[in-house]
């Protein structure tokens, strides 16, 4: 990837380093945009390798887009200064876009005439599976329920109560849905 590295003042006047990154976002734009890569003070670590999925702002919008490496060199492109360079926003958890598949899409682009974020749009079609899992939550037994349980006179126990209890006490834990379900 080529990336140009420039002297930024940060807000305490501290001279911070900054690249530039050029990210390919799955809109009909005819190339990547330049993006500022976090700094080492900010991540802790590199910038993102060409590849990776990042969530950057586009106007109003937040869009997962691919760290692109379009063998240009942005060096003598700066026509935007770096100050005015818009921070990537996060890198996503998930694998990068492989090199092969990112030259097919460059490929297919130039040989269709379409913007290569819209041949990317069809690479990374459904988001959903770019983002980690939502947590799920999951119901148990505790030792307060098991004891309410046991008392033969179930004070405050209803009936659906004590079906949901048995349930979660002869299965395993599940989700609350599944846990009605099961109880009836």
């Amino acid at each position: 990837m080529a990336d140009s590295a420039a002297s930024l003042a940060g807000a305490d006047g501290e001279v911070t380093a900054a690249t530039r990154l050029r990210v390919l976002l799955p809109v009909p734009l005819p190339a990547a945009l330049d993006y500022r890569a976090p700094g080492d003070r900010e991540t802790g670590g590199a910038p993102p390798a060409p590849g990776c999925f990042v969530r950057v702002t586009l106007g109003p919008r937040r869009l997962i887009g691919v760290v692109w490496d379009d063998g240009r060199n942005t060096a003598g492109d700066d026509t935007i200064p770096d100050e005015r360079l818009r921070p990537v926003g996060e890198g996503l958890p998930t694998p990068p876009l492989p090199g092969e598949l990112r030259r097919f899409i460059d490929r297919v682009a130039q040989y269709t005439l379409a913007p290569p974020g819209m041949v990317l749009r069809m690479a990374m079609s459904v988001e959903a599976a770019l983002l980690p899992r939502a947590s799920r939550r999951i119901c148990t037994a505790t030792e307060a329920g098991l004891a309410a349980l046991a008392e033969l006179p179930s004070r405050g126990l209803t009936a659906a109560r004590r079906r949901v209890l048995e349930t979660l006490r002869e299965g395993p834990a599940d989700s609350a849905a599944e846990i009605a379900r099961r109880a009836g």
